[in-house]
């Protein structure tokens, strides 16, 4: 029995000792598949981005590596062709403790070296769990640098991302205290938040959230300055009936603009009903014809200002060419909308919305009779619209308030003490303004 329990001290002993050798050999190999997944994920997207582990050396409980990241075309933008990543990989029982430094490279390695006196400000620490999830922790150490003659203060910032072993699932959360430039602004108390599962590299569920509790940006014209912004978006793909959604909400409780000011406004903006395949289809040709351009302008560009001049020449021929595919959105269900608007001035609260959708297939010629029977519309689209706002905005101007043609039973808006409001409906095939038919021929 005793020489059974040593056998088995001993085995479990061995066991943990050569448990960080093993989680060495299991991080190595996680290591060179999110490589081959994240180069076929950018591939197919034709960024042109690859990552290479250009040096792996790997010990008994620790192990160096090197990564390349290649800009491809979008070096042009950065002016950098590569960014390398060093890292110390301590191994551990049931995982991988990863430091990274970005100080490998030349440019980055000088300004911390001539403008932030050697101290690096940027911390990076990730941690791989045997199960192959992935949590990286981003640390910014406050810094202040001159920047053509102005002083930048930049706050501490903190930001933790967990992805999963599949690089599907991607959370994270961060805050940010904020930057100051004197004479210039001031962003205060940053904080994000996001959730999204990709679906395919162009399709995701999910949404994303940030909040700045103040900012404020100097103009000798008048100041502007908010309070409270928060921004979230949605997405949403249903693959079962091939429809992709969108949402972004925008809040604050107060926008000043000089002696301008607007409080507790909010507005949300959506898109529905549109056809996922058709909009990966149009993303494809939209980035390899802007993956063209870059190599066209970036061959020969040797000035940056003249490269981007060239660029801008070029992107014009982006939408001539995607409009066959584009056309192709313009289905049945297709959805816009603009709800829950609010906001109060001076004067008083202005509310409102508006819902836009499409009940039948159209192309871009089948608009056109449009212009000249205007009643085709009836048929062709879903509205909804709504406004109310105090009165003495509109000013008296006759043009909103009286009957523009004579269709027309009212105004656009109509008076009601002292509001004026106004709703637009097309509703069994006619069109109601503010609850009166309104004659289209």
């Amino acid at each position: 029995m005793k020489k059974f329990l040593a056998a088995v001290v001993v085995i479990l002993v061995a066991a943990g000792l050569g448990a960080p050798f093993a989680s060495g050999l299991v991080a190595e190999r996680q290591f060179r598949e999110k490589v081959d997944k994240i180069n076929k994920l950018y591939g197919d997207a034709a960024l042109g981005i690859t990552v290479d582990i250009t040096r792996y050396d790997r010990g008994f409980s620790s192990s160096e590596v090197e990564w390349k990241l290649n800009l491809g075309k979008m070096s042009a933008f950065y002016g950098v062709k590569d960014v390398v990543l060093y890292d110390r990989v301590q191994h551990e029982m049931t995982g991988v403790v990863v430091e990274t430094t970005l100080t490998k490279n030349p440019k980055y390695e000088e300004i911390v070296k001539n403008r932030l006196a050697g101290k690096d400000p940027l911390h990076i620490t990730s941690r791989y769990s045997l199960s192959g999830e992935l949590t990286t922790t981003a640390t910014l150490d406050a810094f202040v640098v001159n920047v053509d003659g102005q002083t930048l203060e930049v706050k501490p910032a903190r930001m933790v991302t967990t992805v999963d072993k599949e690089l599907k699932h991607f959370a994270s959360e961060g805050t940010w205290e904020g930057v100051a430039m004197n004479g210039v602004g001031s962003v205060d108390g940053v904080s994000m938040k996001s959730d999204l599962t990709m679906e395919t590299i162009y399709l995701w569920n999910g949404t994303a959230a940030m909040v700045a509790k103040s900012g404020r940006v100097e103009d000798v014209n008048g100041p502007f300055s908010l309070d409270n912004l928060k921004i979230k978006y949605v997405s949403e793909y249903d693959k079962g009936n091939n429809k992709l959604a969108g949402k972004v909400e925008y809040g604050a409780d107060k926008l000043v603009a000089g002696e301008k000011k607007v409080e507790n406004a909010f507005v949300r903006l959506a898109m529905k009903g549109i056809n996922a395949s058709v909009y990966e289809e149009l993303m494809r040709q939209y980035l390899a014809a802007f993956n063209k351009i870059l190599a066209d302008t970036g061959v020969n560009a040797q000035d940056p200002e003249q490269w981007e001049k060239a660029l801008e020449q070029q992107m014009g021929q982006i939408g001539m060419q995607l409009m066959g595919t584009a056309e192709k959105l313009l289905a049945n269900g297709l959805e816009f909308q603009i709800s829950d608007l609010r906001f109060t001035l001076p004067e008083g609260e202005v509310k409102g919305g508006l819902r836009v959708g499409l009940n039948k297939d159209m192309t871009f010629v089948q608009f056109i009779p449009l212009a000249n029977q205007p009643e085709l519309a009836l048929q062709i689209f879903s509205l909804q619209s709504n406004c109310s706002l105090p009165k003495q905005l509109l000013g008296g101007d006759p043009a909103l308030l009286e009957p523009a043609f004579p269709g027309m039973q009212t105004g656009l808006f109509v008076e009601k003490g002292q509001w004026a409001e106004h709703k637009t409906e097309i509703k069994d095939g006619k069109l109601l303004l503010n609850d009166n038919v309104v004659q289209m021929q």
